[in-house]
């Protein structure tokens, strides 16, 4: 047990952060683009494929736009796939052009979009987009992702693990979140302070120089 550390696989937060500083000033051109306001956002960000299942969050919305109507809530979807095309059909065969914009792959400005989130949702596979929402101060709501999710998402403090992952448990969390942006303000700054502490990059590297540098091990130059 003495030779065994955990290391907690992360993002070069401080790069993101630099990222984030520089996308501000895109934030209002990008809301009157896509017709936003101060409507509640959530954001998907990934690989569209068949693991990501955004089709079972493009139908989960449906019930969240059915919550909370009044409130207008928005989607947007950043990134690009093989199943590209079969989501946007289930968008507009759901009536939800309006209210689910995808926006493509963002390379350079994807904190742009980021910033105009409340939360941010993971319904399918994905392990660094959990690191990377937390760092732009969203709460994420995930199912089984690829493990990580259980060392960093903690139940209504964080975001929120759902066992579970059905479009009517999906739907729940998504307009509890949407329709409290206090709450969903709350959790986002927990979730900040978990990827600049514990799970930051300056941590990841510590670790593995102390394992490097431990006693237990011998080091020939």
């Amino acid at each position: 047990p003495k030779k065994v550390y955990v290391l907690y696989n992360t993002l070069d937060e401080i790069s993101i952060l630099n990222d984030i500083e520089k996308c501000k000033k895109l934030v209002p051109n990008i809301k009157s683009s896509i017709g936003i306001e101060n409507e509640p956002v959530a954001i998907f960000s990934g690989t569209i494929n068949r693991g990501k299942n955004l089709d079972l969050l493009i139908k989960s919305f449906k019930l969240v736009r059915e919550n909370i109507m009044t409130l207008d809530p928005k989607l947007i979807i950043i990134g690009d796939g093989s199943e590209l095309d079969n989501c946007m059909i289930l968008t507009k065969k759901l009536g939800l052009d309006n209210s689910v914009i995808f926006v493509g792959r963002q390379e350079k400005n994807a904190s742009a979009y980021y910033l105009l989130g409340h939360v941010a949702v993971m319904p399918g596979l994905g392990g660094l987009g959990i690191n990377h929402a937390f760092i732009h101060k969203l709460p994420i709501i995930c199912g089984n992702a690829d493990g990580c999710e259980i060392d960093l998402v903690e139940n209504g403090i964080t975001g929120y693990l759902l066992k579970n992952m059905s479009e009517i448990n999906l739907a729940n969390k998504l307009t509890q979140l949407m329709e409290d942006k206090d709450l969903s303000a709350k959790l986002g700054s927990n979730a900040f302070k978990l990827v600049n502490t514990k799970i930051s990059i300056n941590n990841m590297v510590d670790i593995i120089e102390k394992s490097i540098l431990n006693e237990h091990f011998t080091y020939n130059s």
